[in-house]
């Protein structure tokens, strides 16, 4: 993120709804050529960065861990017309639970030679 603002919020007191899932970003990945494993250049801030991702009933938040504790974003959970599948003879039941899934991974972004930047994938 090039820019995030702080909140306050007690995410595990329950307030936010209950925690259905939860992931942590994996360490850096390491760069092997031919033969040779470096560590990729990168800011020295992502060598202390520690992010979780956690998704309750309502949100889902990124939130540092490491250097500070700061709740980076938060995304509503997406509607039901946004969930449900677009083909019209497939119904869901009415006590269908729909759970939230959570992922961090790293990404080469284009022009940035061999700088990774986190990414989170969340679905429903």
């Amino acid at each position: 993120w090039s820019t995030y603002s702080m909140e306050t919020d007690c995410l595990l007191d329950g307030t936010a709804g209950q925690i259905l899932a939860m992931n942590v970003l994996p360490p850096p990945p390491v760069i092997s050529n031919k033969g040779q494993t470096f560590k990729s250049p990168r800011d020295p801030f992502i060598n202390v960065l520690v992010l979780i991702a956690l998704s309750s009933e309502r949100s889902s938040f990124a939130v540092a861990v490491e250097p500070d504790i700061n709740v980076l974003h938060r995304w509503a959970r997406p509607s039901l017309e946004q969930i449900r599948p677009k083909n019209e003879a497939f119904e869901l039941p009415s006590d269908y639970t729909l759970l939230p899934c959570l992922s961090w991974g790293w990404s080469l972004v284009l022009g940035g030679g061999n700088v990774f930047t986190p990414v989170l994938a969340r679905a429903w």
